[in-house]
């Protein structure tokens, strides 16, 4: 759907529209709360989106959903404070988080198992973004840092 731009909205809502015409074309629901971030898949074929820990129980889930259909198709739950930012591995295997916490979290988007943690911002994480070349994950904070992360090793 390279057509369709995804917004998250104050209301837990993901809104799909048409790049071109600026029709709404679908609205996915699944969040209880803010979705402060979205991210295509590189084939484009899954969107993951984060949300804000809300006041009436936790939802910081990040929620996978089926670009094609709208239905969710899972979720992952680990994160402790809000999502501040999700992003896809250029491979699709393998998603970022970026949280209040101050962490950014590696997940297997297949079985949902955490992977790894990268510590090292003071304040939220804000931002998250794979190299092309597939080895470094970079990460922007509140606290007013950008730092690199070596993700083509394991831990």
């Amino acid at each position: 759907m390279g057509h369709c731009l995804p917004v998250g909205g104050a209301d837990g809502s993901i809104y799909l529209w048409h790049v071109e015409t600026g029709q709404l074309l679908r609205t996915l629901e699944g969040h209880t709360d803010e979705v402060y971030s979205v991210a295509f898949s590189p084939d484009g074929k899954v969107l993951a989106s984060g949300g804000e820990v809300g006041t009436w129980g936790k939802d910081g889930f990040i929620h996978f959903w089926d670009v094609q259909t709208g239905r969710q198709i899972g979720s992952l739950d680990g994160n402790i404070r809000n999502v501040g930012d999700v992003s896809f591995h250029p491979n699709g295997k393998v998603l970022a988080s970026g949280s209040h916490d101050k962490t950014i979290r590696l997940w297997d988007v297949e079985t949902g198992k955490f992977l790894r943690t990268f510590v090292g911002h003071t304040w939220y994480v804000k931002s998250v973004s794979f190299s092309p070349d597939r080895t470094t994950l970079a990460s922007g904070s509140a606290d007013g840092t950008m730092l690199l992360w070596d993700v083509s090793k394991k831990e």
